[in-house]
């Protein structure tokens, strides 16, 4: 559906992605450039009207301004599929932990301890249980 403005997109090759990424690091003034291997071969995202953060950050900005309503009907869908993304996403709670007063998210509120407060937690009860068991022997 958008493949014009895909053609704009050095990693767009036949309907797939190339997967090639680089970013720049502005304190040496070095490019480090890489291929993401989640990307190789899938079918390009936008295309699709899907977002694409490479996509986004360097393509776009250097799409010519002949084609710009092409480029905004690309950026209405992605806006749509966010929002639709968004509403399907599970609601996190923001919780503290009751040991070490950490905060850490859950899909539940019933959880009172963060995961490494859990899992020392859950390690002494094995382990009294065990003493338990043997001295009972």
């Amino acid at each position: 559906m958008y493949e014009s403005v895909a053609l704009n997109c050095c990693n767009y090759s036949a309907g797939n992605c190339i997967g090639g990424l680089f970013k720049l690091d502005r304190l040496t003034g070095r490019i480090d450039s890489w291929i993401d291997s989640e990307l190789v071969g899938k079918p390009c995202r936008v295309t699709k009207g899907l977002s694409c953060a490479f996509f986004n950050s360097i393509v776009i900005p250097s799409i010519p301004f002949s084609q710009n309503s092409t480029l905004a009907a690309y950026q209405i869908a992605v806006d749509k599929n966010r929002r639709r993304e968004t509403e399907s996403m599970p609601t996190l709670f923001e919780l503290k932990c009751r040991k070490c007063k950490a905060t850490f998210y859950s899909k539940t509120r019933n959880k009172v301890y963060c995961q490494s407060c859990y899992q020392n937690r859950r390690n002494g009860q094995i382990r009294a249980s065990v003493q338990r068991y043997r001295k009972n022997r």
